[in-house]
């Protein structure tokens, strides 16, 4: 009969066995609790070590700027100085050479040196921010040790994290957990790859 007991119960008997022959692998992958916390403390270490390498080397380069920024208001003021004291030199030549009977000529070398002095003044003025300039640049540069330095430790912060999740045992996660490491892996690797060669290296 369509509606016998025993053959219902034959049936859930046979259901419950079913289920239980493969209740042991889906429960050898239950979810780890601190697993998570486990991730999250590899990404978020990641993520903290390659903002200190940026912030040490953008302020590497805020002191470069101060630098230039230093030097140019340096070399406006030396200029100054020399053009002042050129005027000075100038003006006690003239008054000395007033009267005089070569007083023409006195004037003239005093013009002459004036002209002269501020010129120099002006050159050096130059030379020094370009000098100044090209160290700028030289620290805005791949080449420099700074670019180096933030290269290594972003490297190095890829490296702590990859050796942080090869720790983990994946043919004992469970489906969530699996899937919350994929998605971690993917952003840290798209996010160091994002940061790979800066330099042009």
């Amino acid at each position: 009969m369509a509606n016998d007991p025993q053959k219902k119960a034959e049936k859930s008997g046979g259901e419950r066995a079913a289920a239980q022959g493969t209740s042991p692998s889906t429960r050898s992958k239950q979810s780890d609790p601190g697993f998570r916390r486990r991730l999250e403390d590899a990404g978020y270490n990641y993520l903290q070590d390659v903002r200190s390498a940026w912030q040490e080397y953008q302020d590497y380069i805020a002191d470069a700027n101060e630098t230039f920024m230093k030097a140019q208001r340096e070399a406006h003021v030396e200029a100054q100085k020399k053009i002042v004291e050129a005027q000075q030199n100038y003006t006690q030549a003239v008054q000395e050479a007033a009267g005089s009977e070569d007083s023409e000529k006195r004037i003239q070398e005093a013009q002459s040196n004036y002209l002269q002095a501020v010129r120099e003044a002006g050159e050096s003025k130059q030379k020094a921010i370009a000098e100044a300039y090209q160290e700028y640049v030289r620290a805005l540069s791949g080449d420099s040790d700074a670019a180096a330095t933030l290269q290594r430790q972003l490297e190095e912060a890829y490296r702590k994290y990859v050796s942080s999740i090869q720790q983990v045992d994946v043919s004992a996660l469970d489906p969530e957990s699996l899937s919350l490491l994929s998605q971690s892996v993917a952003s840290v690797a798209m996010y160091a790859r994002s940061h790979a060669g800066i330099f042009g290296k």
